[in-house]
């Protein structure tokens, strides 16, 4: 453990110093990566031409083919070419000369040379490179600054109640069933305990059906292990046997029944091959989203079922399995010129292809990703749980994003939605159940709200490590870590949050929308406690969440590193 806790100390401290190294290598990823599917689109629509007939054919019935390809092609075309002309250059120089400057008139916006063509392409990669890197070195002491605030925490002004709608967002319906039973059931007693409790964990009943739909042995209970949950004594995926599913299979998630995840098989002799009876055998109507997985190409029948769940507009995204084998293997037989972000870009672009030549049209709504076997949360995952989280059911995004790791900004934001909507739960528990503060007027539920802290930590991915660490960095969560037997450090920030929320306790309750719950808050002079613990909850969920920022930030650098490598 003390290796562990040293390990992210010198993380945290190099942190600032590896940020901007990490992001640059980031931004000329993504630069050369646009100008070469700019190119490959150019190519695919024929807009750029070579004044050899060869390279251009090539260009017409590439579909997204190399630049490497249609180059060798022009070279070999022009070097034949050249041999001729030696031959018999006095008689076709004249008509030749004539030819390119008619041809020039014509189409001088549409044809290129090869040679242009080449250096156009190179000095716009290098010119946005430059232009990417300029950008990044002006904003360079903009981000020292954010990274040195984020360093030091969200700070106990944070705890400041001015705008309770934004700042733990109150559900118009729920407020009206916790108040007409605050009203008829009583405002004390363990019972209110137990029904905000169960009010909490109504996320847990909003479930949602997610379809993982591939080919034998392409990965699909790989997979489903990660995105449920599934893991071993070493916070690794549980691998299954390999078996294939000869039928639909649910597999619950760990912490969320409700959402299940199906493994679906496609294609072959038997009757998942077949297209006209496929959507009713799988129930499709069922599924609020669907992972389509391969191992290396698109087909027809995956290609078709893409094209079916445009037309009803459900959620997908296809996905290629096992990158990482295949970058491991290019790395044992090329070590000196291997590219681990040229291999992803050849697999998506292969997809590309193979679903077009398949029928299929590329749009907004198609999106083509690549993942890892070995370790699944690495490469497009992120991606793919950002997807996810685009259905539009908010309870679909709600139950998918609290249940997922927090491997991507798209799930974290969805995740600390979620849970400010429960803040105000928590507050209004603690003053109907909870007990009076020492030297306060406060009343303050500590069991609750250690285990809606729990709660963050779980949901966060926060461990006893990262607590210990930011401990000894006089962080404003320092002693957080040492809670579950001393009540100490949350009386210490629910006092600021008391001093804090002292200048704003007269305008909480008229900013209250719901005029039953307004009038309970001042019939129980409940609103200075549930403005204290509010803000406490508030104070608290922020801090965690750019704990988690800073741990995913960390986590990019080191892929990006790996990638760089």
């Amino acid at each position: 453990m003390a290796t562990q806790a040293d390990n992210l100390t010198d993380t945290f401290r190099e942190l600032d110093a590896n940020h901007h190294a990490t992001e640059k290598i980031s931004t000329k990823y993504q630069i050369q990566r646009k100008s070469k599917e700019r190119l490959m689109q150019k190519l695919s629509n024929g807009t750029v031409a070579s004044s050899s007939s060869g390279f251009s054919s090539e260009c017409t019935h590439s579909h997204n083919g190399s630049l490497g390809s249609a180059s060798s092609h022009n070279s070999g075309s022009s070097s034949s070419s050249g041999s001729n002309s030696d031959s018999d250059s006095s008689s076709s120089s004249g008509s030749s000369d004539s030819s390119t400057t008619e041809g020039s008139s014509d189409d001088s916006s549409s044809t290129t040379t090869t040679q242009e063509l080449v250096e156009v392409i190179d000095a716009l990669e290098v010119e946005e490179v430059e232009t990417g890197v300029g950008s990044f070195e002006s904003e360079q002491d903009e981000e020292e600054e954010d990274c040195a605030a984020s360093q030091k925490g969200i700070g106990y002004e944070a705890m400041r109640l001015i705008n309770p709608g934004e700042q733990m967002p109150m559900c118009v319906t729920k407020v009206k069933e916790v108040t007409n039973y605050l009203e008829n059931k009583g405002s004390s007693g363990p019972h209110v305990e137990r029904y905000l409790r169960t009010a909490l964990n109504a996320w847990q009943m909003k479930g949602a059906n997610v379809a993982v739909i591939g080919d034998k042995q392409c990965g699909k209970s790989l997979l489903i292990n990660y995105l449920s949950g599934r893991r071993g004594p070493k916070n690794e995926p549980v691998k299954l046997p390999k078996k294939s599913c000869k039928r639909p299979k649910s597999y619950e998630h760990v912490i969320n029944p409700s959402l299940q995840f199906w493994e679906i098989p496609i294609g072959g002799y038997e009757k998942w091959g077949n297209k006209k009876t496929y959507w009713d055998l799988i129930d499709g109507d069922k599924y609020d989203a669907f992972l389509l997985l391969t191992k290396n190409y698109v087909k027809g029948q995956m290609t078709w079922l893409s094209g079916l769940l445009k037309e009803r507009g459900i959620p997908h995204i296809i996905i290629r399995t096992g990158i990482d084998e295949a970058i491991e293997t290019s790395y044992k037989k090329y070590p000196l010129s291997h590219n681990a972000e040229r291999i992803k870009w050849n697999a998506i672009k292969f997809m590309r292809e193979s679903y077009v030549e398949n029928g299929g049209k590329t749009d907004v709504d198609t999106n083509f990703y690549v993942i890892g076997s070995m370790h699944p949360e690495k490469y497009d995952m992120p991606r793919v749980l950002d997807n996810l989280m685009n259905n539009p059911s908010e309870s679909i995004r709600t139950s998918i994003a609290l249940s997922m790791p927090p491997h991507s900004p798209a799930v974290i934001e969805t995740k600390i939605n979620a849970l400010k909507q429960r803040i105000w739960l928590i507050a209004v528990e603690s003053a109907a159940a909870g007990a009076r503060v020492p030297n306060t007027d406060i009343y303050a539920d500590f069991k609750m709200i250690k285990d809606e802290i729990a709660l963050y930590r779980k949901q966060l991915d926060i461990s006893d490590e990262v607590l210990e660490l930011v401990s000894s960095m006089d962080d404003p969560l320092s002693g957080i870590h040492n809670i579950k037997f001393d009540n100490k450090p949350l009386i210490h920030m629910l006092a600021h949050s008391i001093s804090q929320n002292e200048d704003y306790e007269g305008s909480l309750v008229p900013q209250i929308k719901n005029v039953s719950f307004r009038w309970w808050l001042t019939h129980q002079k409940a609103a200075p406690t549930f403005q204290a613990v509010g803000g406490l909850m508030i104070f608290l969920l922020l801090n965690f969440e750019d704990l988690c920022k800073r741990m995913l930030l960390i986590k990019h650098g080191d892929q990006l590193n790996e990638c760089a490598v």
